[in-house]
Parts: structure tokens; sequence; C-alpha cells
């Protein structure tokens, strides 16, 4: 679990398929990262699946860009920049 700022926590970040990172890993497949978001205000947690990785065809663009992806979504739970209850930065009053 990852602590995140205002007493959310989330789990550890997964990507689909389990050997993206090998050399085999197969591009016939969807990809997509899934984690799940707890919030003290919810009373369950939600199931978050972040896709956007497909659109590249070859395995070396598709594991750049998944590896981008878990960075920047980790990052921007990591300094409370994003809740995905509602998809909306913390510190803006404009959902995204």
């Amino acid at each position: 679990m990852v602590t995140l700022p205002n007493g959310c926590i989330c789990s550890t970040l997964s990507v689909y398929p389990k050997n993206w990172q090998a050399k085999n890993a197969k591009t016939t497949l969807d990809w997509y990262i899934t984690y799940r978001f707890y919030d003290p205000r919810y009373p369950k947690p939600k199931l978050v699946m972040v896709k956007g990785m497909n659109q590249f065809k070859t395995l070396p663009e598709r594991q750049a860009a998944t590896k981008k992806s878990l960075a920047e979504e980790l990052d921007k739970l990591v300094r409370g920049e994003l809740n995905p209850f509602n998809r909306a930065s913390i510190f803006s009053d404009k959902p995204e």
C-alpha cells in the first residue's frame, strides 16, 4: 500500500499483462494499469484502470508508454494532485 496525502492510500500499481517488460510480451493483448484507491470519505475503495498505451503497436513503444504512464499516475497520486473518486485535482476547483 502507498500512503498518500489527505489520509488516502492506494494499492501498488500493477500492469496487465504481468510480463509487460519481457522481450516476448504480446502487443496483441490490451494492456492496462490497475490499482485500488482508498479515500476515508468513501466507504468502499475505487478500482482504477488506466489505459492509453494500446495505441502503440511495437513492443518497445508500448513498454515505454506504459512505464511513462505508471510514473505519471504514481507521481500525481503521491503529490496529492489526483483523487480518482472525482478525477479532479485536489488543489483545483475545476474538474480535469
